[in-house]
């Protein structure tokens, strides 16, 4: 599953400190040791060897929490230990302003279609074959946390795809709905904070209903112990997204 708490949180406090968040460039991810752009080859050894693929999406000279997961996480020698040995490390880069010859552009692009990676940092881990085992993101707590919270994703994975996936969907295109709307506002004169303080209280308003219900859905469905956190994890997120946009509506 997409983050929603961070995608949404994130999206959120770009409204409010927008320099504060892109005012300097990220690092290049491309140098991460043990990394290498070349899937085809990375796919290559997996086979050989019978080992996953760990694919990297990332905005490497623009998305600060790309360079935040970097730093906290895949540069550490915590994760690398282990992931050096178990993984094939593959980034997938989508910069703004570096250069990438067509053909990697070509491959991130259909690598980005073929897992429906929706936003930065995401991190895809598929089979020898490229079929999708699990898929996450930056979580705070350092690269010990972050690595042993991924392994336990892969573990529940089958079981999460047969209990939760639907309602996962369903979250992830809402979230994704409600950060588009709420940052389009190219029909608001930019100097007019009435009026973009009232679009975002209309998204709200909008929204609002469809994440109620979502929280129903969700508390409706019964899952086996292995998926309890999960689960959990899911409903803290909806409650936020409850609670900011409720927090919209009711601003004065």
């Amino acid at each position: 599953m997409k983050k929603l708490h961070t995608t949404f949180l994130a999206s959120l406090l770009s409204l409010l400190v927008v320099p504060c968040l892109f005012g300097a460039p990220a690092g290049n991810v491309n140098d991460l040791n043990g990394f290498e752009s070349d899937y085809a080859a990375a796919l290559k050894r997996a086979k050989e060897s019978s080992r996953d693929i760990f694919i990297l999406f990332t905005g490497s000279d623009w998305c600060r929490w790309c360079r935040i997961f970097e730093s906290e996480v895949l540069s550490r020698k915590e994760f690398l230990d282990y992931a050096t040995n178990e993984w094939e490390l593959v980034v997938a880069d989508f910069p703004k302003y570096k250069k990438l010859s067509p053909e990697l552009r070509k491959q991130n692009s259909e690598l980005r279609k073929k897992y429906d990676v929706r936003g930065f940092p995401t991190v895809v881990l598929s089979d020898a074959e490229g079929k999708k085992l699990c898929a996450g993101g930056y979580s705070k707590g350092g690269a010990e946390a972050w690595l042993k919270k991924f392994i336990k994703e892969k573990e529940v994975a089958p079981f999460a795809k047969k209990y939760l996936s639907p309602i996962e969907k369903k979250i992830n295109d809402l979230d994704e709905k409600v950060v588009k709307e709420l940052f389009d506002t190219t029909s608001i004169n930019e100097n007019d904070l009435k009026a973009i303080c009232q679009h975002r209280k209309n998204v709200a308003v909008k929204y609002l209903p469809e994440v109620k219900a979502l929280i129903k859905e969700l508390e409706s469905i019964q899952v086996p112990s292995v998926l309890s956190g999960k689960k959990a994890g899911m409903m803290k997120d909806l409650k936020f997204m409850n609670t900011e946009l409720q927090r919209t509506v009711d601003a004065q």
